[in-house]
Parts: C-alpha cells; sequence; structure tokens
C-alpha cells in the first residue's frame, strides 16, 4: 500500500518561517561581507601604501622591524593585486597561527626562528588572538607583510640554504620570484599540513632525512650551558699568554666539574696533568696528559657548536639536492670516505686520504672524463718549489732517491748532478717527472675531471695509509683505496648509456686485463660521472650523529658569518 504524504497548513507555515530566517540570515552575512570587504579594502591599501614607500623598515607594537625580502615580498603582492592573506577583518588566519606554531619549533628541522622576526609575529599572534573592536588597517597591513616577509625566508632557507653569497641568493635573483617564491606562497595556502609543507621543501636525500631527523633528539638532550671557548694555540714563549691560557682551561675544566670551584687557584702543573688524563681517559681520547690540538678541540665542542655544525652540514646538503644526478660519486672530505651512489643507493664506499690542512683538498663539482692506467706523475709547480728545489740543494741526487727525473720542456732527460741548483729561488726550468708502475705516486690508476687546481682522485704506492685514522696527508689530490672499484662503477656507467650506433671502446673487462698487462692506456669516458668533492662534518649513523674533525676550519669560519645565533 502507497502511503501519499499531505502537508498541512501548520507545516506549510513552519517551512515559510524557517525560508525566511534563512533569508534574513543571508542578508546578514551579506551584510558582513560587505563590512569585511570595506576594511579589507582598507588593508589591501594600506599594504600597497607600505610597499611603494620604498622604506623597508618600520614599528609595529613598539618593535622595529625590517623586510629583509622586500623584492619578493612586493613582487608577490603586485601580481596578486595586494590582497592581504595572513589576517581577516578582526584576526589573524589559521594559516597564520600555525605558521607561528611552525616557526616555534623550526629548530628542529635546522632553523633559528629568531632569524625570521619569531618574537614580533608572536606578538601579533597573541594580539590578534581576540576580535577587536577597533580594527587599525595600518596594523593589519604591517602584520600581513611580516608574515609574508618571515615565509619568504622561510621556504628559502629550507630550499637553498643561508651559506650562500648574496649574488647566487634567491632573493636577490628576479626569476625566482615567479618559479619559486611566488608558486611556494600559493602551494602553502592550499596545503592542509603546514608541517608537511615545509618537509617537503627539503632535500629528499637519505643522508640529508637522516642528519635531520637525528637532530630532533640532539636539540632535546643537548646540554645549553655556555662554556669557556678556548683559544688554541697560544704563544708558549710569552709568559702573559701562558698563564692566561692555562688559566682559561682550569676554569673549562671547573666548569665540567673536573676541577672543584675552591681548588681552582691551587691547581699546579702536575695536578692539571692529572687532570688532562682523566678528561682524556673518560672521553675515550689517547691518555697522555699532554695539553694539545685534540684534548683542546673536544673541549671546544660543546653541545652548542655541535648544533651549529648540524645546521651547517644540513644547508651544506641543500646545495647540491637539486644537481644529484641518478648516479655520481661523492667524496666527503672530513669523513675521509668516497660514495659511489646509484638509484638512490650506495653501490660501494671507500676510505680516501685527502690534503692536509695547508694544502687542502679543494671543494667543487666536476664529472670524471678519463680513465689514465699506468700513469706517470708530472710534479707539480708548488711542490718543486716547496719540496723538489730545496732537496737538490742539499743533494744533487735527491731525485734518484725519490724515484724521480728531470725533463726540459722538450720532453728530454736532463742530469741533475751537472746543474748548480744554488741559483735558482723560486723555482726551475725543468719540469720533474715520476714513472708509471707500482712505485708511482699515484699508484697504477688516475681519474682525471676538469677543475682549476689540477687535482685528480688516484690510486698510491703507499696504501698503508688507508689504515690511520686521520688520513688528512696528501698535496692535495684525493688517494682512492678501492680505485679499481671507481674504475668499474664509471666504466658500468659508462656503458649503459651507450646506444646502438655507438663503438664500446672499453669495458671493465679490458680495464682488468689492461692492469693485468701493465699497459698504459689513457681511456675516454664519453659519458662522463658526475663528481662532487665537498665538506660535511656531521652524519647520522643508526640514529646518531657522527661528528668528523674540522680540518680546514672550514665549519668554524662558516659559523662565525652565519650562525652565531645562540
Amino acid at each position: 500500500m502507497r502511503v501519499i504524504f499531505k502537508p498541512n497548513l501548520f507545516f506549510m507555515l513552519v517551512i515559510c518561517f524557517a525560508i525566511g530566517c534563512n533569508a534574513k540570515k543571508n542578508n546578514d552575512s551579506e551584510s558582513n561581507k560587505k563590512e569585511l570587504s570595506d576594511f579589507g579594502k582598507k588593508v589591501k591599501q594600506s599594504v600597497k601604501n607600505q610597499l611603494g614607500s620604498s622604506n623597508a623598515s618600520f614599528t609595529i607594537l613598539g618593535d622595529s622591524v625590517t623586510l629583509n625580502y622586500v623584492d619578493v615580498v612586493n613582487s608577490f603582492y603586485s601580481k596578486s593585486g595586494f590582497v592581504p592573506i595572513w589576517v581577516d577583518a578582526d584576526s589573524l588566519s589559521p594559516k597564520a597561527i600555525e605558521f607561528v606554531h611552525f616557526l616555534d619549533t623550526s629548530i628542529y628541522i635546522g632553523l633559528f626562528k629568531n632569524d625570521y622576526q619569531f618574537e614580533s609575529l608572536k606578538k601579533l599572534s597573541n594580539l590578534f588572538q581576540h576580535k577587536s573592536e577597533n580594527a587599525d588597517a595600518l596594523i593589519f597591513a604591517k602584520t600581513d607583510l611580516l608574515f609574508t616577509n618571515a615565509f619568504m625566508h622561510v621556504v628559502k632557507d629550507l630550499k637553498q640554504g643561508r651559506i650562500v653569497v648574496d649574488t647566487i641568493s634567491w632573493k636577490n635573483i628576479p626569476a625566482k620570484q615567479t618559479t619559486f617564491f611566488n608558486p611556494m606562497m600559493k602551494q602553502f595556502l592550499q596545503s592542509k599540513n603546514c608541517n608537511l609543507f615545509f618537509s617537503k621543501i627539503q632535500p629528499n636525500w637519505k643522508p640529508y632525512s637522516d642528519l635531520r631527523n637525528a637532530l630532533h633528539d640532539f636539540v632535546n638532550k643537548m646540554d645549553t650551558q655556555q662554556f669557556t671557548y678556548l683559544n688554541y694555540p697560544y704563544n708558549k714563549n710569552v709568559a702573559v699568554d701562558s698563564f692566561f691560557f692555562i688559566k682559561q682551561l682550569c676554569k673549562r675544566f671547573s666548569e665540567s666539574k673536573y676541577i672543584l670551584q675552591d681548588t681552582l687557584k691551587s691547581i699546579d702543573s702536575a695536578g692539571l696533568a692529572s687532570i688532562v688524563s682523566k678528561y682524556q681517559q673518560a672521553n675515550h681520547l689517547v691518555v697522555d696528559g699532554k695539553i694539545g690540538k685534540q684534548i683542546i678541540g673536544h673541549l671546544n665542542l660543546t653541545d652548542k657548536l655541535k648544533l651549529n655544525r648540524i645546521l651547517l652540514s644540513l644547508d651544506r646538503y641543500k646545495l647540491e639536492s637539486d644537481s644529484l644526478p641518478d648516479a655520481f660519486v661523492w667524496v666527503n672530505l672530513p669523513a675521509f670516505k668516497l660514495e659511489a651512489w646509484e638509484n638512490d643507493s650506495i653501490r660501494f664506499l671507500s676510505k680516501i686520504v685527502c690534503g692536509r690542512p695547508y694544502t687542502p683538498t679543494p671543494l667543487l663539482k666536476s664529472n670524471i672524463s678519463e680513465i689514465v692506467l699506468y700513469p706517470t706523475w708530472t710534479v707539480p709547480v708548488s711542490i718543486i718549489k716547496k719540496e723538489i728545489l730545496p732537496g737538490l740543494k742539499k743533494n744533487n741526487n735527491y731525485l734518484a732517491r725519490k724515484g724521480l727525473h728531470l725533463v726540459d720542456y722538450n720532453g728530454n732527460r736532463v742530469n741533475p748532478i751537472n746543474i748548480n741548483w744554488g741559483g735558482f729561488l723560486k723555482g726551475i726550468p725543468y719540469k720533474v717527472r715520476q714513472s708509471s708502475g707500482e712505485r708511482n705516486a699515484l699508484g697504477v690508476m688516475k681519474f682525471n675531471f676538469k677543475n682549476a687546481f689540477d687535482v685528480y682522485l688516484h690510486d698510491t704506492n703507499l696504501r698503508s695509509l688507508f689504515k690511520n685514522n686521520n688520513r688528512a696527508l696528501s698535496h692535495g689530490c684525493v688517494r682512492v683505496e678501492y680505485y679499481d672499484q671507481l674504475a668499474k662503477f664509471v666504466a658500468q656507467f659508462d656503458s649503459s648509456k651507450y646506444v646502438v650506433t655507438d663503438t664500446l671502446r672499453y669495458t671493465n673487462d679490458s680495464i682488468v686485463n689492461w692492469l693485468a698487462a701493465k699497459k698504459r692506456k689513457r681511456i675516454s669516458v664519453k659519458n662522463e660521472m658526475p663528481l662532487f668533492i665537498n665538506y660535511i662534518t656531521c652524519e647520522a649513523s643508526n640514529g646518531e650523529i657522527v661528528f668528523h674533525e674540522d680540518m680546514y676550519e672550514l665549519d668554524k669560519k662558516m659559523i662565525e658569518l652565519y650562525f652565531n645565533k645562540m
């Protein structure tokens, strides 16, 4: 049986009443929108006026603030019609509040919140939490500008990092405004999760992700105490310098509870040596009771300094992240290692020997373009000046003892015994070479790549050096323990890129055969292997952060320049 529903008069009246109420509500809503629109126009005009004043600084809530990304900010508002995006008629938008919360914990992803005028943004966030009956369009405009400036600064630091000179900083490149900054703002406004949005901006490379993830626990556990920094070395021949250093050292030990405060003035040399030994033993250092570079470096490496080094390492990864291809060779000097990467996995790992602190290996990006089997070695001019010429002045037979020989610029051998070396001061009109073979300083294989420093990767005749913990021992070139695996990696990559019309000139098997036959060969790599030589002093391993020695003191210089925030 079908039931037919017949509305009665009462029900009809209820429906009419509801429709009337909704109509009134909609009219009220439209009225509110008009009021908001009127105020929004005032804010919009104030935004335009502020940007048109050509003054990147202003005062808001008693704080003097600067729009350090004023060109980027101006570009964004110009293209969006100067419409405010962070403020409503009487409050901050949910996105603005979410952004403030993100900044408050941004140290966990390697940012210093005060770089982005966090305290001013926090004040504004608190001010606008409640509705205001006397909304000030100028304050709203300045607030919107300040939030946009901070956002643009954050996305740049997460993507490009902070350790770049102004000439290549994206904030000073107009094209980046339309290709990076403005699209970033649009994506952020459309995003549902603030933290996820900022996470996606960062490098998606495992070494970076592992270090960033390990940073969270480090920050939670770090000791924020301010310790005395020890300047070392000091002039031991100057009594005042020696006295001041020992005084500072004792103070530093007292801060770590190795010396009691009331016995600080009574410590003698024997007592200090005992304390040094105790510290060395507790921190797994070589126990000799002596004050040297190792223990001073350990004392100076406080958690605050470690934090700066972690953040610096994250930024160094950012500099390379966009240029990493599917396959490449990555050399990390402070870790004394070479990694061969392919499809986001390490194919093999090798120890390396790199330049001494006074002959450092340069940081560079290039491509391995040639493999040389059984190379000869032409001694660089710098080594001739510093080592060869002084050696020849002492002994005319110096070259023979080193397995070297002298040639003129036509390639003819010259007998060094017949030359009066005392007359040469800055250099010699000859080349110094070493014949190929097992005794050659380059070993049996050399990898060439274009660079302005005349350095290369190579084997070595001193393979025992790979057993050392500190392997900063060369004149600047990089010695590779598993040079044969590197050759195989390069050869397989090269052959994988060949097309049907190419002539395959070599394979890894042919390299092995040529080496066995001790044949001298120069192999041109058609599909060159990308090479990165970098300086990363902090790496994550199994969730823990490993710190490598800042052997070239590059971290020290960069931290002083960019990261002295805490």
